[in-house]
């Protein structure tokens, strides 16, 4: 008979890299609350993200349970009726105007470092 003895976690402590150390390490960035915006400000931005192809935070008006805001990044995709669609880690977003409560459109990022 086999008499194999399960060590548990210990046999999977040996994947975990020290890459994956660093990254649990950084602690997150810390939320910045956007101030709200007209209409005309959140149009204008959009569609300037939309025109240079950049990066956006879309800052909805809803909140969590415990007040949070809810912020996402990703790219204006275009519009579709009366929504903004956004596509944010390979997936397609839509809010309307009216639901998004600031916006602020994100430096590109050279693709080579100094």
């Amino acid at each position: 008979m086999n008499n194999y003895q399960d060590r548990g976690m210990k046999k999977w402590q040996g994947f975990f890299l020290s890459e994956h150390s660093e990254q649990l390490a950084e602690k997150e960035e810390p939320l910045v609350v956007l101030e709200e915006q007209s209409d005309d400000e959140k149009s204008r931005y959009i569609y300037d993200a939309w025109r240079k192809n950049l990066p956006i935070l879309v800052q909805l008006r809803m909140r969590s349970v415990g007040g949070d805001v809810y912020q996402f990044h990703g790219k204006v995709e275009g519009l579709l009726d009366d929504r903004i669609v956004f596509q944010k880690d390979g997936r397609w977003k839509s809010y309307q105007l009216a639901s998004i409560e600031a916006v602020r459109v994100q430096a590109s990022q050279p693709w080579f470092v100094d």
